[in-house]
């Protein structure tokens, strides 16, 4: 609990940070961070908790799935379409960004508390516990794509910012497989600071090649289409993108499996990957845009959007949870307590938030 206490409410609010919100909260965007809350500790419990040969099963392998292109790839992406309306300074946000970074090393040292007493005790003296320390998670990738979105800005001022943005995609997505050839070559102290950028370090989970890509394509999603605002969800749009979805998986559907199953692979994807979780997130927009047009009231849906709403506060609590419960029970929990274990961690993650947000006096609507 420390690890929070020690933070700022504007820090806490990574997916629109420091930015200038709008009058009233877009439903559809908080229900897709709020099913991604969801869907990702669902994800961290089967790789985490549950034994590995369950994640071979089919129920196995669809945790997984969804746990990839529906969780990781939807907070960036909406991150990136929040971030497109921000009027901060290239300071503002490379401050901003800065900061983020500070609360992923505090998240690693909180979540990883029991392994690395463990380590020091000589229970896992074959674990490297730099790699916990320096773990390259989802708020590094956040606060540098942040802080390099402030210096791209400040380089590119005189560039209209939706070339600019384009521009930042297409260098990203090109640059990869040579930024990840070069990290890989770094060793000693030298790979710790590559694996934030690239490479196929086991450590490092979300680099900022190629996964930046997510932020900069909800930027440039933005420039073109409202497509996240209710109004975009009316009519027969959402129906199209699910139908051409549908048509598009059932001929790509088993190799985006094969990647999304396969942690290294998912980590570490290259264009292709890339550009079928585009179109997924495309119809996974569509589904959340219809969900909120016709039952956005219900009580279910409300308590995704708050989850959505509160998204950081939720990952820090469920990760300190998951992070040192796994030390003790690592894989070898039973495949029938998935299910008991997801729900019991998102109501302690979800009670926590609470508390929280009662002690920083936030609004816990």
């Amino acid at each position: 609990m420390l690890i929070v206490g020690t933070l700022d409410t504007d820090t806490l609010n990574m997916v629109t940070p420091a930015i200038n919100p709008p009058p009233s909260r877009n439903g559809t965007a908080d229900l897709m961070k709020g099913s991604a809350c969801l869907l990702m500790i669902q994800v961290h419990i089967l790789g985490l908790f549950i034994q590995p040969e369950f994640v071979k099963s089919p129920a196995g392998q669809i945790g997984m799935l969804l746990g990839g292109p529906a969780a990781a790839p939807v907070f960036m992406a909406v991150m990136g379409w929040f971030l497109a309306e921000t009027t901060k300074s290239a300071g503002q946000l490379a401050w901003h960004g800065i900061k983020i970074v500070g609360l992923g090393f505090l998240l690693n040292l909180g979540l990883n508390v029991h392994l690395l007493i463990s380590i020091s005790r000589g229970e896992y003296s074959f674990l490297n516990p730099w790699h916990y320390v320096f773990g390259v998670d989802i708020l590094f990738l956040a606060g540098l794509s942040i802080l390099l979105l402030g210096l791209w800005r400040g380089v590119t001022r005189r560039m209209p910012e939706g070339i600019a943005t384009l521009v930042a995609l297409v260098v990203i997505v090109a640059a990869t497989p040579w930024v990840n050839s070069q990290c890989d070559k770094s060793s000693g102290g030298a790979q710790y600071l590559a694996a934030y950028f690239g490479g196929t370090f086991a450590w490092s989970y979300f680099p900022v090649f190629p996964w930046a890509a997510y932020i900069l394509l909800g930027m440039v999603t933005h420039g073109i289409q409202d497509m996240f605002h209710e109004r975009s969800g009316r009519g027969p749009l959402p129906v199209i993108c699910l139908i051409v979805f549908g048509a598009i998986a059932a001929f790509t559907g088993e190799k985006a499996l094969a990647v999304a199953i396969e942690l290294p692979e998912y980590y570490h994807h290259g264009a292709t990957f890339l550009i079928w979780t585009v179109v997924f997130l495309v119809a996974w927009w569509a589904l959340h845009s219809m969900i909120e047009r016709n039952l956005g009231g219900i009580a279910g849906v409300r308590y995704v959007k708050w989850l959505g709403r509160n998204i950081t506060a939720i990952y820090v609590f469920q990760w300190l949870i998951i992070g040192n419960l796994a030390t003790a029970v690592y894989q070898t929990v039973v495949p029938g307590a998935w299910l008991p274990c997801w729900i019991a961690v998102t109501i302690a993650s979800s009670a926590f938030t609470m508390a929280w947000l009662k002690f920083t006096k936030k609004p816990t609507a």
